[in-house]
């Protein structure tokens, strides 16, 4: 029960009744769903060479999405391989990599989970501002030239943990 509903019911009959309804509510959804049938004529056909999984008394879930990634590095000693079978076995089928061992090196994985070549989740890449700059980025200018070659090289996006105020103003524009 999060924070609004604490202030929200202070008492504890209030709590009591709360928590009763999710759990009634839980109970009916779950409920619904376990009792409810497949519509045979809405069901998607089978594409020619398709395989069929059997699902019956199993459950199927959505991937979970990290969205704040970091893809192993040499001081944790994992390495890419590793950590992308560990994200998979638990779940996790979409990385938000926000900056780790740089642009490049994240990109190349990127390219390659997505033609299938090594078995990883989906990776989004964010580049730290300023990561890979030759030197510090001091003017508007060096900001956004920054910016504009980090879109080229594909990254899909930047984490910005600061810089000063015109530069993050040039970098954002």
């Amino acid at each position: 029960i999060n924070e609004f509903f604490k202030k929200k019911y202070r008492k504890k009959k209030h709590l009591r009744y709360l928590r009763s309804n999710i759990h009634s509510l839980k109970y009916e959804i779950l409920n619904d769903a376990l009792n409810s049938k497949i519509n045979q004529n809405k069901r998607p056909v089978l594409n020619k060479g398709g395989k069929e999984i059997n699902a019956s008394d199993m459950y199927i879930l959505p991937g979970f999405i990290d969205m704040h990634a970091h893809i192993g590095g040499i001081s944790q000693g994992a390495d890419w391989d590793y950590v992308f079978n560990l994200w998979l076995a638990h779940g996790v089928t979409t990385v938000r990599e926000v900056g780790g061992r740089g642009r490049d090196w994240t990109l190349d994985l990127k390219k390659r989970s997505k033609k299938n070549l090594i078995i990883a989740p989906r990776i989004i890449q964010h580049t730290s501002f300023g990561q890979g700059s030759k030197n510090k980025i001091s003017t508007s200018e060096q900001a956004r030239q920054w910016v504009r070659d980090n879109a080229k090289a594909g990254s899909d996006g930047i984490k910005f943990m600061g810089a000063a105020p015109e530069i993050m103003k040039a970098a954002l524009n």
